[in-house]
Parts: C-alpha cells; structure tokens; sequence
C-alpha cells in the first residue's frame, strides 16, 4: 500500500525498493539452503571444503542462514539511509 506513495515522493524510489526486494531474496535463499535443501549438511565429511580445520569449525546451512540474514539486514539499512537522505 505504501509503493505508490513511495514512487510519489521520493526519486530514489526504484532503488529503494530494489534493496527491499534483493533483502527478501537473499534472506529468502538463506532459508532454502537452510530447511529444503539442507546444502552443505547432506554431504559434510571430515575432508569437506566447509571444514576448516585452522579457524576450528564448520560451516553449516544454519551458519550460511546467518551470513544470508546479515547481508540482508544490511540491504534493509541501506534502503532506509538512501530513503532518509531524500527526505
């Protein structure tokens, strides 16, 4: 309901909602990885390239969840900054 206000009065409007639409993508592909397709989990072994041995752990589906969610939070205040720049 608020798009057409937010084409009306802010000229950053199609970036602004490309951000909000690239957030919910990636945060939408974390939980994919995370709950259908369960990628890395399925197939981690000892000799996996998601184990690293030197930093001491392993990267899971949850972990990639948590990169997916920060990269879109940051999206989301991107979005927000360039909206508030404008007003």
């Amino acid at each position: 309901m608020l798009t057409p206000v937010l084409f009306r009065n802010l000229s950053a409007a199609p970036l602004i909602l490309s951000l909000q639409a690239a957030s919910f993508a990636v945060v939408l592909g974390g939980m994919v990885l995370d709950n259908v397709f369960l990628w890395p989990d399925v197939g981690l072994k000892q000799d996996s390239w998601a184990v690293f041995r030197k930093a001491g752990c392993v990267l899971t589906a949850h972990s990639i969840w948590h990169i997916a969610a920060l990269v879109a939070g940051v999206l989301n205040v991107v979005a927000r900054e360039v909206a508030f720049a404008e007003v």
